[in-house]
């Protein structure tokens, strides 16, 4: 059974430079697993998808519909890592899923999940190119591409075409299905390169030898509608538009021309991501300076939302609403979106049972008059907890250490054999 806990729609008022000034968040206390968001990606049916973690480490995948989270590792499921590197959504649903742990690691494969049964692709089972994949793109056919360090891959009608190149492409634009613009690494240097897919060749590289490319750490790409490609770059020592050659930034890549754009502070900010919504506005995550957006004409930047850490992953979803995750504060968006945070705080008057996921303990808030009973099963209807709650508190902490990870029902008896009931996963 799911959880029927009444929740409310809320949104933060805070002044703002920018357009966007009502920002909602989510962090650990409304039920996200970690703050270690790498990757946020919105499914046509409104689910709201989270990978976590980086590097080698990290702690799975959770999906949010609105209601309830449910969180999935390579212990419930049939991930390959709990290190996400990217989840993306294809229009019939399905989440495609690649990983962390650098070219050396043979679980960096491809994943897809129908909401029921989990797919892996690699080398020896589906004709992908590479095990290696470090980025998903879906094109407006709905064709699932990757790149990975030998090209790239087209998956359409359940066959891969692959597309083997002498250089390391990484973020990826695919245009039209005839070509992709990608940033790429290779033993000569680093840039952007023109893929034709027709004709499968390279038919344009750009870099700091050849070009008034001003960095060479490129982090990502995009397209705006009148064709012309966005590039972010990272901040690094070799390359940059500063004097001495150290920032990183923004640059607009336009019929040949590089134009450098730097609306950040401290020329030693380098930009996460960059996506560009249905009005052709840039947003940009960056390395210690926050969110901003480009309208055209100017810069803003969203001041009514934290600086304490680094910022990471831009999705822009159907309605054109912005999720936005931050290092130390977990995930922003300037969506209607649900947040249970706020009822907790909130003086109700039925009980409320958080969090969920739990770790160490269980907490029941606003608990009303009479003689009730705490109750948890296991999956196999095994009574596992019962606890008598108290009569002259609103509020009770029931330990839940001893318990395996796994979703319990839990419910809450009186006297008269009534029941509030709902899930909870422990972890």
């Amino acid at each position: 059974m799911t959880n029927k806990i009444l929740l409310l729609v809320v949104s933060l008022y805070l002044p703002s430079l920018g357009a966007q000034s009502i920002w909602t968040n989510y962090s650990v206390s409304d039920g996200l697993l970690s703050l270690s968001v790498q990757t946020i990606e919105k499914d046509i049916n409104g689910n709201l998808w989270v990978g976590f973690g980086s590097g080698s480490t990290g702690d799975g995948i959770g999906r949010f519909n609105g209601y309830n989270w449910e969180y999935y590792n390579t212990s419930n499921s049939e991930i390959s890592s709990n290190a996400i590197r990217q989840i993306q959504s294809d229009s019939n649903g399905n989440i495609w899923i690649c990983y962390y742990g650098g070219f050396t690691n043979s679980i960096q494969n491809l994943t897809k999940f129908d909401g029921q049964e989990w797919e892996v692709f690699d080398e020896t089972n589906s004709g992908i190119l590479s095990d290696l994949v470090s980025e998903i793109q879906i094109d407006e056919y709905n064709n699932i591409w990757t790149s990975s360090r030998n090209g790239f891959s087209k998956y359409s009608s359940n066959v891969f075409t692959n597309y083997e190149l002498n250089i390391s492409p990484n973020d990826f634009v695919v245009v039209d299905s005839s070509y992709i613009w990608f940033a790429y690494t290779s033993p000569y240097g680093n840039g952007i390169g023109k893929y034709d897919l027709l004709n499968q060749a390279i038919i344009d590289t750009f870099n700091q030898n050849n070009s008034t490319l001003s960095g060479y750490s490129i982090t990502c790409l995009d397209q705006d509608s009148q064709g012309r490609l966005w590039v972010g770059f990272n901040f690094g020592f070799q390359g940059g538009f500063g004097s001495g050659g150290s920032n990183g930034g923004l640059a607009l890549f336009d019929n040949g021309n590089i134009i450098p754009i730097m609306p950040l502070n401290n020329n030693q900010t380098g930009v996460y991501d960059l996506e560009i919504d249905l009005n052709d506005n840039v947003w940009i995550s960056t390395r210690c300076e926050g969110l901003y957006k480009y309208d055209g004409v100017s810069w803003s930047k969203i001041l009514n939302l934290p600086m304490l850490g680094c910022s990471a992953e831009i999705e822009i979803d159907k309605n054109n609403e912005v999720w936005y995750s931050e290092s130390l504060t977990g995930i922003w968006t300037n969506s209607n979106v649900i947040s249970s945070r706020r009822l907790l705080n909130k003086k109700v008057d039925d009980e409320i049972v958080y969090p969920n996921p739990a770790i160490s303990s269980i907490f029941i808030k606003n608990i009303k008059s009479g003689d009730k009973c705490f109750q948890m099963y296991n999956a196999n209807g095994i009574k596992v907890i019962e606890h008598r709650l108290p009569q002259n508190k609103l509020n009770a902490n029931i330990p839940i250490s001893d318990l395996n990870n796994g979703v319990y029902l839990w419910c809450i008896v009186n006297r008269n054999g009534k029941s509030k009931q709902g899930r909870i996963i422990i972890l």
